[in-house]
């Protein structure tokens, strides 16, 4: 990029050039045998006509070369002053965030069929091009006062299993002290206590057969407790409700497993 006085100081030092050069033709002397240093007495001035053009030229001169320096200087000045500035620092990265949806989709292929009452009907995606009903049962996630997840209970019918119709599997927090086994009472009935199978990270399991009578206990309830012991306590008991509201709707929409799946 020019300097911005780059044009005119160009065409100032070149009308001074051509003055000068019209004033050297003009008032130049014509004797060969001049000398700038012997005086002109004719026109009553020491200096003479003579010394004068040169002292005029010479000044003309200097200011043409203080131009030219000038020119010259300013792709150095504007190459410092480049070099001064500070680059701008890129963008800052900033994360703007992503939208969480309240009941994000599973990705194991389940879904949720539809809601009845307190219980949900969670069905089993087939996959594309296979022939059968999906796979489907009751699932209700149970939570104490202050809204901490103590257990979740899934709940699907069974065939052929003679006095078991219909079996369960719920699942506590790692801490639950197995040996104390799980509780369940439904509404002021009597409580049964039921043995706890195996533990993953997830958590610990307890598989649950019931009979006819315990199913018709369910849709007759309202209320269903389950009680475990923690492990770091072990002399107190943890007790929550599962609701029975919507039970007896999803029970009958529930897929039947054979005895042994």
């Amino acid at each position: 990029m020019r300097h911005p006085f780059f044009f005119l100081f160009q065409y100032i030092a070149l009308r001074l050039h051509l003055c000068e050069l019209a004033r050297v033709f003009a008032f130049a002397p014509g004797a060969a045998s001049f000398s700038p240093l012997t005086p002109d007495t004719s026109h009553g001035n020491p200096l003479g006509k003579e010394n004068r053009f040169w002292k005029a030229l010479m000044t003309k001169s200097l200011l043409i070369a203080a131009a030219t320096a000038l020119l010259m200087s300013a792709p150095v000045l504007q190459a410092q002053e480049a070099s001064d500035e500070t680059p701008a620092p890129p963008p800052a990265v900033l994360d703007t965030g992503e939208v969480v949806e309240e009941n994000p989709p599973a990705t194991d292929g389940t879904y949720v069929k539809e809601t009845n009452g307190d219980w949900t009907l969670q069905c089993l995606r087939l996959p594309e091009g296979a022939e059968g009903e999906e796979p489907c049962q009751m699932y209700q996630l149970v939570k104490n006062p202050q809204g901490v997840e103590v257990a979740e209970v899934s709940l699907f019918r069974l065939e052929g299993g003679g006095e078991v119709v219909a079996g369960a599997t719920v699942v506590t927090p790692l801490e639950t002290l197995l040996t104390q086994k799980l509780s369940m009472q439904v509404d002021n009935g009597p409580v049964k206590r039921y043995d706890f199978s195996f533990c993953t990270k997830t958590g610990c399991y307890a598989r649950l057969g019931f009979s006819a009578a315990d199913i018709a206990q369910f849709k007759a309830g309202n209320l269903a407790k389950i009680s475990i012991v923690p492990a770091m306590a072990p002399d107190s008991r943890v007790t929550v409700g599962l609701s029975l509201t919507g039970f007896t709707a999803s029970y009958g929409k529930t897929s039947v497993l054979k005895q042994g799946n």
